[in-house]
């Protein structure tokens, strides 16, 4: 936090003390921090990774925004709407029940949702998470409820309104009770990771005449590892 990238804002309101980014606010009149860092990039084929962790039920007054693009100051968010800047967003929390990730476009002035997710955020959680830009402005959010990198999709959508920016930022907004129940970790934003490596068998058990239970290294893609053409037992008929 203090020797790696130069991270500017409420700085005095964030420690990195226990290996995380994590607020720690004890001035019972501040209900709002910001961090933001220099991070330029043009929009094509994008990768951004993260790690959060919020420990309280959102509300209007209870909630986070993760903003990977920006093109300005975000010192001008005051816990809605627009920040004054162009920028891509993902919120975190919100009045109601219905609290799910949502992506937002930052129109300095204006924000516009592109996108939800379906998984509930509406209690305290934990997750990973990836954001993946196309080179046609196609979005897509997957998540790992588990802290892991087994990403499953969230949700997607298409914008191509913004492509540059020059900052990587956060909004904390909570009331006093929440001063030390955000965390953050491992922010990247670059190039896309691509899994080179692919899945192999761990483990095969029988369990009948009819039936076998294989265990694969990592999660797969639905659609074809339920096809059957894709297996092959010598001198078996897969049916």
């Amino acid at each position: 936090f203090t020797t790696g990238a130069l991270w500017q804002g409420n700085t005095e309101n964030f420690s990195a003390a226990n290996g995380s980014l994590e607020l720690n606010d004890s001035d019972p009149l501040i209900t709002q921090s910001l961090l933001q860092t220099s991070v330029p990039i043009t929009l094509g084929e994008n990768d951004w990774r993260f790690f959060i962790d919020l420990g309280f039920s959102g509300s209007d007054n209870n909630n986070a925004r993760v903003y990977f693009v920006a093109d300005g100051n975000l010192q001008n968010y005051t816990a809605s709407g627009s920040a004054g800047v162009n920028g891509y967003f993902l919120q975190f929390g919100e009045g109601g029940s219905a609290d799910v990730i949502r992506l937002y476009r930052d129109d300095d002035g204006s924000i516009t949702e592109l996108g939800s997710g379906t998984t509930s955020i509406s209690s305290s959680f934990s997750c990973r998470v990836k954001v993946t830009r196309s080179m046609e402005g196609n979005w897509s959010v997957h998540t790992d409820f588990t802290g892991g990198d087994n990403f499953a999709l969230e949700f997607t959508a298409t914008d191509n309104s913004i492509i540059s920016g020059n900052s990587l930022g956060l909004g904390c907004n909570y009331t006093t009770s929440n001063f030390n129940n955000f965390l953050f970790d491992d922010f990247y934003a670059g190039n896309p990771i691509l899994d080179l490596i692919p899945p192999h068998v761990s483990a095969v058990s029988t369990l009948s005449t009819t039936e076998a239970d294989i265990l694969f290294s990592e999660p797969l893609e639905i659609i074809s590892s339920e096809t059957l053409a894709n297996y092959n037992l010598p001198g078996i008929t897969i049916a």
